[in-house]
């Protein structure tokens, strides 16, 4: 075992060569609670500063890591290009610049490369990518569990992966075109079929389990595509009509679409950037987040402290935010329970006429019509006005 420096943060790591000389490790990182009930928390500004000055140790940092990889197995630049499927110009950019991967692809082809198992590599996505574990119910994502564990050392691990993948989906084009969709048989749980993608132990097993569960992989992120329309809707908008009013970046509208039509799924800062021009709250943000097996808006990550700061500093300063979301949902939910609760926020809100004192912010002014605003202020604030959130907003 050796201590490495990811980040500033010291952070436990194990480091083993397989037979086939791909790189495993463990990562072990601490709690986020603490961090996330401070932000939560914080009062101004430049209280939310001190905090993350004082805690800048835990906060990921892509350069330190790669470059940790590279100096514990003495790899060079050849090598880790080799493992990776990049070429030498990229692995040189990810160690001298911090350059990270562009996108879950090259996040995958990484993981696949350094040999990680299956937890390492849901660790890896979502720590320094930004993107969800590997989720059962999508196929692709599913090939991947079962690559990763079931290793065929006679072939690139990324090789082995994109042939099963064209197999499975001549398969399923075979058998659409054979026998139509049933209807609710996709209703298994994500938890069965993962432990039955875990227990098949040949390619034809694999195979004969995809073909059996088309109508799952084909309605895998149907709940985050209407959860996202539910609040669209809300406003009496299409997701069309939504980006074009909002003067927003044509990428929310691609990105929807390709989730829709190709089950693609988005990048995690696009994803709760699309939530905050939604005006949602926290709750709302990790709600959609965990559709798709992200984890809660996170206090490690210096970005999503400030949305974590901005949205409650945002609904606790303007009781308007919660007022025309309830509004606003509270006609669109059948959830008798959710109604109860919209039905609650908007009588207190009229009754303590909290509306005649909207938009009285100590550090911003005046609070525009959108949480994005006050979100964008917050990131120029604490120097993060380069940022993939940033430029989103």
């Amino acid at each position: 075992m050796v201590n490495l420096s990811i980040g500033r943060q010291q952070v436990s790591a194990i480091f083993t060569i397989t037979k086939k000389g791909h790189i495993q490790m463990i990562i072990r990182q601490g709690d986020t609670e603490l961090f996330y009930d401070r932000i939560a928390r914080c009062e101004d500004i430049d209280e939310l500063r001190a905090i993350l000055n004082r805690n800048s140790d835990y906060y990921s940092d892509w350069k330190s890591f790669i470059n940790a990889v590279v100096d514990v197995n003495k790899l060079s630049y050849e090598k880790l290009a080799v493992l990776c499927g990049c070429s030498k110009n990229t692995a040189k950019k990810w160690c001298r610049e911090g350059k990270l991967p562009q996108n879950r692809e090259a996040f995958i082809k990484i993981a696949l490369g350094l040999g990680l198992d299956l937890d390492q590599t849901n660790e890896f996505l979502q720590r320094y990518g930004k993107y969800p574990k590997l989720y059962a119910k999508n196929m692709e994502d599913a090939i991947l569990i079962f690559v990763i564990n079931h290793p065929d050392y006679s072939i690139d691990p990324y090789e082995y992966y994109k042939q099963l993948k064209e197999d499975c989906l001549k398969l399923l084009k075979l058998n659409r075109n054979l026998s139509p969709k049933r209807e609710n048989a996709g209703g298994i749980s994500t938890e069965y079929l993962h432990n039955e993608i875990m227990n098949k132990r040949t390619r034809n097993e694999f195979q004969e389990l995809v073909l059996q569960n088309r109508e799952a992989f084909e309605s895998s992120y149907d709940k985050l595509i209407n959860y996202i329309n539910l609040f669209i809707s809300s406003k009496n908008d299409n997701i069309h009509e939504f980006v074009k009013y909002k003067n927003l970046s044509p990428v929310f509208e691609k990105f929807l679409s390709n989730l829709k039509n190709h089950g693609e799924v988005p990048n995690r800062t696009k994803l709760i950037a699309l939530g905050i021009h939604l005006n949602m709250s926290l709750e709302q943000l990790n709600e959609m987040l965990s559709l798709v097996g992200m984890e809660n808006v996170c206090a490690k990550d210096r970005v999503e402290c400030a949305v974590i700061y901005a949205v409650e500093s945002a609904y606790l300063n303007n009781p308007g935010f919660a007022y025309e979301n309830a509004l606003c949902l509270k006609n669109y939910v059948l959830d008798e329970e959710i109604q109860k609760q919209c039905n609650s926020i908007i009588k207190e809100y009229m009754d303590t006429k909290t509306y005649e004192h909207i938009g009285d912010f100590k550090e911003y002014g005046t609070m525009e019509d959108e949480i994005s605003e006050y979100l964008k202020w917050v990131l120029e604030e604490i120097d993060l006005d380069d940022s993939e959130m940033y430029r989103l907003l």
